[in-house]
């Protein structure tokens, strides 16, 4: 997440699907780069490997390649036939119309999350934590005033929650 956008909103860093909506709103809505243009920020941009980060919050295990089995009390279930998968499904649609997602994030490389975080476009991203943490040490980066991607903590449903861990360890 762009701590540079948080300090400039007065937000604090997320950590429920909650915050990540009300944060994506704000960065969408009140020109969190500080440009003048309130509509060229692209509040969560990712490519088609990470948007399944978000659904650990709900306990649940997919794959870009294809749903997960997840096991849970000693019961193997599979994560699409579980009604959290729709729960987390209808948030990522729901973002997704409300520009909060990249519309293009199905199509989207790794030089194009590069491409608009240094041209101080995107808010925040899902990748690989040691692929977006150093994006702080690149030389593009001193071509933005304030740059500064920060590292969260998965998100959870609710405050108090213990994050998921799935995607660290497919």
């Amino acid at each position: 997440v762009r701590q540079d956008w948080l300090d400039r909103l007065g937000l604090q860093p997320p950590e429920t699907i909650d915050d990540w909506h009300n944060m994506l709103k704000a960065f969408k809505e009140q020109d969190a780069n500080g440009n003048g243009d309130p509509n060229d920020e692209i509040p969560l941009m990712t490519d088609y490997s990470a948007y399944p980060s978000f659904a650990d919050a709900w306990g649940i295990h997919i794959h870009p390649a294809g749903p997960r089995w997840i096991e849970e009390d000693g019961t193997i279930k599979f994560s699409p036939i579980d009604p959290r998968f729709k729960a987390y499904l209808q948030t990522m649609h729901q973002w997704y119309e409300e520009g909060l997602l990249d519309k293009e994030f199905l199509t989207r490389t790794d030089p194009d999350l590069e491409r608009m975080a240094f041209t101080d476009k995107m808010g925040s991203g899902q990748h690989w934590v040691g692929y977006m943490a150093g994006y702080n040490a690149r030389e593009d980066a001193n071509k933005v005033p304030g740059f500064n991607f920060q590292v969260v903590a998965p998100p959870v449903l609710n405050q108090g929650d213990t994050p998921g861990t799935f995607r660290q360890q497919s």
